[in-house]
């Protein structure tokens, strides 16, 4: 997941430097956006399994 987030990041970047349409970025910046919040809530309400 982390790596997904990584390159749809990275797509987003590109499309600012390629001088993409305003459309584009936001909607790759939003779909950039709900991905790093759902790996939040998923790593915030993770229950890990420490045992020593």
């Amino acid at each position: 997941m982390d790596i997904i987030i990584l390159f749809v990041l990275l797509l987003t970047a590109g499309l600012m430097l390629a001088r993409a349409p305003r459309n584009a970025v936001l909607a790759a910046w939003l779909v950039s956006a709900c991905l790093i919040a759902v790996l939040f809530n998923q790593h915030a309400t993770s229950i890990l399994p420490l045992s020593f």
